[in-house]
């Protein structure tokens, strides 16, 4: 199975300065059905999507990055950010071709 993690903050980036020592609360898990993977024409198509997203994705990216190298924010935004980029595209592929998979109960 595919996990994905990514901490994002529970407010709103205008709110982000003054709320930093505040306790961000982490998304749900998230596992989807891997095994898919194996059918015939599932690869391909995560891949398509991969690719397209990663493409809208590289070009948010690089304005991050010139907005980094300018000064605009620190990097730990940077890093956030840029995560939260990447791992929307691989949760976006996932969502449209494996689909989630429910997480046993504890």
């Amino acid at each position: 199975m595919i996990l994905l993690y990514v901490a994002m903050p529970a407010i709103d980036d205008s709110q982000a300065a003054a709320a930093q020592s505040e306790y961000i609360k982490r998304p749900p898990r998230i596992q989807y059905h891997s095994a898919r993977l194996k059918y015939n024409k599932v690869p391909q198509k995560f891949k398509a999507i991969m690719e397209g997203k990663s493409e809208e994705g590289a070009e948010r990216l690089k304005s991050l990055k010139s907005d980094l190298t300018q000064g605009n924010f620190d990097a730990d935004k940077y890093a956030n950010s840029a995560n939260t980029i990447i791992v929307s595209i691989i949760q976006h592929a996932a969502q449209t071709t494996l689909g989630p998979a429910k997480m046993a109960e504890k």
